[in-house]
C-alpha cells in the first residue's frame, strides 16, 4: 500500500507534533541563557532593579515546575492563545496568511509579549501548522503546489529572513507594520475575489474580426508578439524575485509575509504577464504559499532555537497552541474548495479589520504619523488596484483581438484549401 493511500499517514504530523509537545512541556526552560543565570549575573548589582525579581523567579521556577503546569494552571493566561488558534489554524491552512495573522497580534497585544517574542512564537507555531498543512496537501492535492514558485520564494527569501532576525526594530513600528500588512492584503484579497466573481458573471467579450479576411500576420508581427511575450515573462520572473526578498524580510520581522507576497504577486502580476498555459489558479497560489511559509518558518524557528534566543514565554504560548494547530491547519488545507474558501475568506476579513481596529484603539490613539501612514498606504494600494484593473482590461482586450485574428486566419486558410481538395476528389 502506498503512503498516500494509507489513512494512518494523514495523522503523521499530529503524532509527531504531539509527541514533541509532551516532551517539551515536561521541561521548563529558563527565560535567559545559562550564562545570564549565573550567580554573578543574578546579583542585584549586576541587574536592573526591575529585572532582578523576574529573572530570579524564573530561575527558581525552572527547578520546581514544568511548562505543563504553567500552561494549564488554573491561573495561567496562555489558554487565550489556544482558543485564538482554533480559528487561526483554519485560516493558516486555507489562506496565504499563515497562523501569524492571529498568533502575532494575540501574543503582543493580548498576552503582552514583545514583538520579537511574538515573531518567535509565530515562526514556531507556523512550523507546526503550515508544515502539517503542506504535508496534507502533498497527500491529497499535490498538483496544486507549484514547485518553481516555492523554490524561488524560499531561496531568495532566506537571506533577508536571517538578516531581519538579527535586527532590533522599534516595537511600535514592528507591530504597526504587521497590522498594516494584513489590512492591505485584505484589500488585495477582496479585489482578487471580486474580479473572479465578475469574470464568472460577465458575458464573454464579442470577438472582433480582422480587417482583411484571410490575411496572415507578417513575420515581423509574429516576431514582435514573441518578443513581447518573452519580455513580459522575464519581467514577471524579476518581480517575483523582488517579491520573495521583501516577503522574507517581513517573515524575519514579524513571522509572516512570504505567503502574502507570493499570493499577491501571483494573482496580480504573474497571471497577468505570462501566457495562459503558465497561469496559476487561486487554489494553487494558496497551496504554494502554505508550503513556502511553512519552510521559511521552520528555518526561522530553528535559527532562533539553536542560538538560545527563544524565551520561556514563547514556549508557554507554543505549548498552549501546538496541539491544536497540528489538527486545525491540515483541516483548513482540505477546505481548498470554492464554497469552503468563501467562508474562510469571510472569517479572515473579520479578523483583519478587527485586529487593526483593536490595535488602533489600544496603541495608535494620538499617533498622528501612524494614522497618516495608514491612510496614505491604504490610498496607494486602492489606487494601485484600480490601475491594475484598467491595465488588465487593456491587456485582455489586446489578447482577445489577437486570438480572434488568429482564429479567423486559420478559418480562411482552411476555406481556401477546401476547393482544391474538392477538385482533386472530383
Amino acid at each position: 500500500m502506498r503512503l498516500r493511500d494509507s489513512r494512518v499517514a494523514r495523522f503523521f504530523p499530529a503524532i509527531v507534533t504531539c509527541a514533541m509537545w509532551l516532551y517539551v512541556l515536561s521541561f521548563d526552560p529558563p527565560a535567559l541563557s545559562p550564562a545570564a543565570l549565573s550567580p554573578a549575573a543574578l546579583s542585584p548589582a549586576a541587574l536592573p532593579s526591575a529585572a532582578a525579581p523576574h529573572v530570579a523567579a524564573n530561575a527558581t521556577a525552572s527547578t520546581t515546575t514544568t511548562l505543563w503546569s504553567s500552561v494549564f494552571d488554573a491561573d495561567a493566561r496562555y489558554y487565550a492563545m489556544g482558543i485564538a488558534m482554533i480559528g487561526g489554524s483554519l485560516i493558516a491552512g486555507s489562506t496565504p496568511l499563515g497562523g501569524g495573522v492571529v498568533a502575532f497580534p494575540v501574543a503582543v497585544l493580548v498576552l503582552g509579549l514583545t514583538p520579537s517574542q511574538g515573531r518567535d512564537f509565530t515562526c514556531l507555531i507556523q512550523s507546526v501548522g503550515m508544515n502539517a498543512a503542506a504535508y496534507t496537501l502533498w497527500l491529497t492535492k499535490p498538483h496544486l503546489v507549484d514547485g518553481e514558485m516555492v523554490a524561488t520564494y524560499v531561496m531568495f527569501g532566506l537571506p533577508p529572513l536571517l538578516l531581519a532576525l538579527r535586527l532590533e526594530l522599534p516595537p511600535f513600528a514592528t507591530v504597526f507594520t504587521f497590522q498594516l500588512l494584513v489590512l492591505e492584503f485584505a484589500l488585495v484579497y477582496a479585489y482578487v475575489d471580486l474580479r473572479a466573481r465578475w469574470r464568472v458573471a460577465a458575458p464573454p467579450p464579442p470577438s472582433s474580426s480582422p480587417s482583411r479576411r484571410g490575411s496572415t500576420p507578417s513575420p515581423l508581427r509574429r516576431t514582435a508578439l514573441a518578443t513581447s511575450t518573452a519580455l513580459a515573462t522575464h519581467t514577471a520572473l524579476a518581480t517575483r524575485v523582488v517579491s520573495a526578498l521583501v516577503g522574507g524580510f517581513f517573515c524575519g520581522t514579524c513571522g509572516s509575509g512570504s505567503g502574502i507576497l507570493l499570493y499577491a504577486h501571483g494573482a496580480l502580476a504573474w497571471n497577468a504577464m505570462v501566457p495562459p498555459s503558465r497561469r496559476l489558479s487561486d487554489a494553487a497560489l494558496t497551496a504554494s504559499s502554505v508550503v513556502t511559509l511553512g519552510l521559511l518558518s521552520a528555518v526561522g524557528a530553528l535559527a532562533r532555537a539553536l542560538t538560545a534566543q527563544v524565551t520561556r514565554e514563547v514556549y508557554l504560548c507554543w505549548g498552549a497552541a501546538a496541539w491544536i494547530v497540528c489538527f486545525g491547519a491540515p483541516l483548513g488545507s482540505l477546505c481548498l474548495t470554492p464554497s469552503r474558501q468563501g467562508k474562510l475568506r469571510g472569517l479572515f476579513y473579520v479578523v483583519a479589520v478587527g485586529q487593526f481596529v483593536g490595535f488602533a484603539v489600544l496603541k495608535m490613539r494620538d499617533a498622528a504619523a501612524a494614522w497618516a501612514a495608514a491612510g496614505g498606504v491604504t490610498a496607494a494600494v486602492a489606487g494601485a488596484l484600480m490601475g491594475h484593473e484598467a491595465w488588465v482590461r487593456r491587456t485582455m482586450g489586446r489578447a482577445a483581438t489577437a486570438t480572434a485574428t488568429a482564429t479567423a486566419t486559420a478559418t480562411a486558410t482552411a476555406s481556401a484549401r477546401r476547393p482544391d481538395a474538392d477538385a482533386n476528389a472530383a
